[in-house]
């Protein structure tokens, strides 16, 4: 991978990692998508129901189940990956719960 490539999922993570701070929604900005349907998820700043460190394991949470969620950051800086390939790669969790009808596509 080349080196502005690497800067920038580096700069990526990073800012995954920053938007636990108390401005993470000054940074992100909500989709307006599907919001004319009124099917448009909420966010929300949580740890979850399991962490080691509930300050340091914070990180944005879909607040809403049955809702579409679509949540951006701005790039500060154009990436050139010409004739490179670029990997994003993005981990969710979902705890499972008993009774739970919610099916995720």
């Amino acid at each position: 991978m080349c080196k502005q490539c690497m800067q920038a999922l580096l700069w990526l993570l990073l800012g995954c990692i920053a938007c636990a701070a108390a401005t993470w929604e000054s940074r992100w900005k909500k989709s307006t998508w599907k919001e004319s349907e009124g099917a448009a998820g909420e966010f929300k700043l949580s740890a979850g129901k399991w962490f080691g460190d509930e300050e340091m394991d914070k990180g944005i949470q879909t607040a809403q189940d049955s809702k579409f969620s679509a949540i951006y950051a701005e790039m500060p800086q154009t990436v050139d990956n010409t004739g490179k390939d670029l990997v994003v790669q993005v981990g969710t969790a979902r705890p499972l719960v008993a009774g739970d009808q919610l099916d995720c596509i």
